[in-house]
């Protein structure tokens, strides 16, 4: 409802010849143009009702761009940010004060882990949210700018992203880390910041080990799931892998077009009544990877559009030194492989507000240079 009432405000507002001007651009094309492909995908599509259902979805993909691109919000930027990051800090409060209240109810310390833990969303959509947030605190200083609150906001949400048990999120945690690391060695030349951060990331590693090994159990057993091939016991890794598989084989039987915006879910099924994976059809699983799932309903033209937004997003960050929007596509584009976070609306508006907020503050060549310094 919020995002419907910011767009009534963008159209009551009036100024549609300038708004109409800033619309005409190739980024606006690009973002609108992913939801053009949904809805041509419906002409195709054999199940009406489920295409119908996955526009209403995905109407981020459109309405954020009117929002965005109607005006030159750059000067608000740093507010928007810090909303967001106050917001995630909040969220992750709620999350612990739910988990101690249930823990002390049952002493059961998977309230601690996992979905259990992470109420208010979806494990690996919060796990995103958290790691946004920690790669904004560590590369634009305007947000928290005391430093003592600022690193024990990012040690706060880096312990709820391990709780959240997220193995993508832990993940992409782990790679921003290391990013940061060869940007206190390469850019920084500190070698000191870069011993203590390693030391410090080493300890913190092994006390979490100790004193909570859910979460690595969790990446130990996706590895040995991966390097054994083992798809006997089906399990969140397993089951992934299984259902790429089957992607894969609808991808090149349906390679130019697609099967249409409705029929993904069933052409997934069709597959694993075939394979008699049955487990999988009762659980109705998506394709649990986002270029999977768009190529498989929208065929080459909607994959090649879908890599367009992500590079256009990762180019234009990089020429107007944006790294926030650097970042936000490094980070959107490695957990897409892991879910198809178009088909919730806990990943399809976060990736819709801020492709098209980062794409629209950086169509200007004249903004000002954000690297933090």
């Amino acid at each position: 409802m919020l995002i419907v009432i910011s767009v009534l405000l963008a159209i009551l507002e009036g100024g549609w010849k300038h708004k109409l001007k800033n619309y005409n651009h190739f980024f606006f094309y690009i973002t609108t143009g992913l939801y053009v492909l949904h809805l041509i995908g419906i002409l195709y599509s054999e199940d009406k009702a489920a295409a119908m259902f996955d526009i209403q979805q995905k109407l981020s993909l459109v309405l954020f761009p009117i929002i965005f691109f109607a005006d030159n919000l750059y000067y608000i930027k740093d507010k928007i940010l810090k909303s967001f990051v106050v917001a995630c800090i909040l969220a992750g409060i709620i999350c612990l004060i739910n988990a101690f209240y249930h823990y002390y109810i049952s002493f059961n310390s998977d309230s601690f882990f996992y979905s259990q833990f992470s109420v208010i969303m979806h494990a690996s959509y919060f796990a995103m949210y958290l790691c946004f947030s920690i790669a904004v605190l560590l590369f634009n200083p305007n947000i928290i700018k005391n430093k003592i609150f600022k690193y024990v906001a990012i040690a706060f949400m880096t312990l709820l992203i391990v709780l959240t048990s997220s193995k993508s999120g832990v993940l992409a945690m782990l790679t921003l880390y290391l990013l940061v690391l060869i940007r206190v060695i390469y850019i920084e030349k500190s070698v000191k910041k870069a011993i203590l951060g390693v030391s410090v990331m080493v300890a913190a590693g092994l006390i979490l080990f100790v004193v909570y090994p859910k979460s690595v159990i969790r990446l130990i057993q996706m590895k040995n799931t991966i390097e054994h091939h083992d798809n006997s016991e089906l399990n969140t890794t397993s089951s992934r892998i299984v259902i790429w598989k089957h992607s894969l084989h609808i991808i090149a039987n349906n390679l130019w077009i697609g099967v249409g915006t409705g029929d993904i879910k069933s052409a997934l099924k069709k597959e694993y009544n075939k394979s008699s994976e049955y487990e999988l059809t009762q659980k109705n699983l998506n394709a649990h990877n986002q270029y999977l799932q768009t190529f498989i309903g929208l065929g080459l033209p909607g994959i090649v559009l879908l890599l367009s937004v992500l590079g256009a997003l990762l180019y234009k960050s990089y020429i107007t030194q944006n790294h926030e929007g650097i970042l936000m596509a490094l980070l959107i584009g490695f957990n897409l492989l892991f879910e198809s976070m178009f088909e919730t609306q806990a990943g399809v508006v976060f990736i819709a507000f801020f492709i098209s907020y980062f794409l629209s503050i950086s169509k200007n060549k004249s903004q000002e240079t954000i690297f933090a310094s």
